[in-house]
């Protein structure tokens, strides 16, 4: 189970209050995670982060997503994270 935590929800609003469907250009997964190639939860993570953005705080539970991460200092992820 992932958590993911969005601090702010008024930047997927356009300036007339609508909700936007863009997606950013930033990655949030970075090279080297040890998941499997083609890993089904690797790449809905990639489009989460995309979609909730830099103020993001990810709680990881006891799951594959742990070790996908990789090891600190070497993690794959470039958001604030917390395994439990």
């Amino acid at each position: 189970m992932v958590l993911v935590f969005v601090m702010s929800a008024d930047k997927f609003k356009d300036r007339h209050g609508f909700w936007t469907n863009t997606i950013a250009r930033e990655e949030y997964i970075l090279k080297g995670n040890s998941s499997c190639p083609g890993c089904t939860a690797m790449i809905a993570l990639r489009h989460i982060f995309k979609a909730a953005g830099p103020d993001t705080f990810v709680l990881v539970g006891a799951c594959c997503a742990v070790v996908c991460e990789g090891v600190y200092p070497n993690t794959c992820m470039a958001l604030p994270t917390l395994d439990t």
